[in-house]
This record gives C-alpha cells, sequence and structure tokens, in this order.
C-alpha cells in the first residue's frame, strides 16, 4: 500500500486502486496493464517488483521511440 497522507480518500477507506493492485498480487499477478485517463487511446502498465522472479524479464515494444531511454529523457 501506498505511505499514508498521500491518499485523498477518507481515512480508513482503502483507494479502488489499492484493493485491485492487492487483488492481482495475490492472484500472482506480476503487474497490470489498463487504459490511461489522461492519454486517450494511452496505456498504463504497472509492475509489482516485488512479484517478479529472478528469471522474469520485460521488453518494451516502442516502434516511434516515445518511450524515455534513460532518466534525462523524460519529459
Amino acid at each position: 500500500m501506498s505511505p499514508a497522507g498521500q491518499s485523498r480518500q477518507p481515512a480508513g477507506l482503502v483507494p479502488p486502486s489499492w484493493l485491485l493492485g492487492d487483488l492481482a498480487m495475490e492472484a500472482g499477478a506480476s503487474g497490470i496493464l489498463f487504459p490511461s485517463m489522461a492519454n486517450p487511446g494511452g496505456v498504463n502498465l504497472v509492475v509489482y517488483t516485488d512479484a517478479l522472479g529472478d528469471r522474469d524479464k520485460l521488453d518494451a515494444y516502442d516502434p516511434d521511440g516515445q518511450l524515455p531511454v534513460d532518466q534525462t529523457s523524460w519529459p
């Protein structure tokens, strides 16, 4: 779960995204892919790094070269 104070939820109420994340991890998922609300047509990927094993690998498919390549290339 995220640190206290970083949510706009009323005290004691778990944000739906935290619940969904917990359920996904309990089901054995290493991450989730979902539509972007900020960028229509875009997609978000959440990777649960604690759920990854030594043999897991993630390759980004970026044919248009839009993804940052390192910290200095983030917009």
